[in-house]
């Protein structure tokens, strides 16, 4: 799991740096993504929305399983 905490510091420090810098295309970027009256508006925010729905569930199972190998450890460790 340690490389989505690099990917996602260092998507951080670049987003940082390139408003501080005044980065064009990044600027261009940012007006694009949140451009309600364009076309693909719905199609980008909605990646976004199916990618977090996603997580959600794999969030949710990685817990229920965790629960379960609990259980199953401590039941298994008394006998």
């Amino acid at each position: 799991w340690r490389w989505i905490y690099l990917f996602g510091g260092s998507y951080l420090l670049f987003d940082l740096f390139a408003i501080a810098t005044g980065l064009s295309f990044w600027r261009n970027l940012l007006y694009a993504m949140f451009d309600v009256s364009a076309w693909y508006w719905n199609f980008v925010w909605g990646g976004f929305i199916l990618l977090g729905g996603a997580v959600f569930v794999l969030g949710i199972w990685l817990k229920v399983k965790n629960k379960l190998y609990e259980v199953s450890y401590v039941a298994t460790k008394y006998l």
